[in-house]
């Protein structure tokens, strides 16, 4: 038995989280070496947010918009049912 997630952005990825059997608990802090994290780069970051939202997906925060460069940036980061860190950013360009 198994919950899933899907994202379906040009792409589909599908994140599933087995229930039984249950898995065991460990994962990483999001700061220790081996941990892991997915990033998208996004056209409209609020679409996406309010698109997943409403598909149950757990954000932590609400998208963060800031200037850098000049240039806008808009970030925000959800978990897959493991624990797993996700990043929406819109504005990618701005950092580079």
């Amino acid at each position: 038995e198994f919950r899933r997630v899907l994202f379906d952005l040009d792409h589909r990825i599908e994140l599933v989280y087995y229930i039984d059997p249950p898995a065991e608990p460990g994962y990483l802090d999001k700061h220790q070496l081996g941990a892991i994290h997915l990033c998208f780069d996004v056209a409209d970051l609020r679409a996406t947010y309010d698109k997943l939202s409403t598909q149950g997906v757990r954000f932590v925060t609400e998208p963060q918009f800031h200037e850098i460069n000049g240039k806008p940036l808009g970030i925000v980061y959800a978990q897959d049912p493991e624990g797993n860190w996700i990043e929406f950013i819109e504005g990618f360009e701005a950092i580079l």
